[in-house]
């Protein structure tokens, strides 16, 4: 199943819960989200067959709420170097459970975010 985000190319600000459960999810296009800057919490929280999701439309979001791509047990590929605008801090909830991926590249990225808010360069990160 695919879902057509077209509809919300004006879209600022990501709803909570967005796709939440939508478990036969198998891929999606963000790239009518480009223009959001907000995503609230749970953004497409146990999407569990989800194997990839391509956050590049997601270079201006400054701001994203707890539990972000939780629980996404089938996702084995994330960049998450567009998320190079992010200003908030990463709680213990984001991508949790996300089987697939390497735990220690998470922590890694958290870790970036971090360092870029207090002005350090952050590394190019493939999960």
């Amino acid at each position: 199943i695919s879902i057509d985000l077209s509809p919300f190319s004006n879209v600022t600000e990501v709803a909570p819960c967005f796709l939440t459960y939508c478990t036969s999810l198998t891929t999606i296009d963000l790239e009518p989200l480009a223009n959001v800057t907000t995503v609230g919490l749970h953004f497409m929280y146990s999407c569990t067959s989800l194997t990839s999701i391509d956050l590049g439309p997601f270079a201006n979001v400054t701001t994203i709420g707890v539990g972000f791509l939780g629980n996404c047990t089938s996702l084995i590929f994330i960049d998450l170097s567009p998320l190079v605008s992010l200003t908030t801090t990463l709680d213990k909830t984001f991508m949790i459970k996300c089987k697939a991926l390497k735990p220690a590249m998470r922590k890694q990225f958290m870790q970036s975010v971090e360092d870029r808010k207090n002005g350090v360069v952050p590394q190019h990160l493939l999960l």
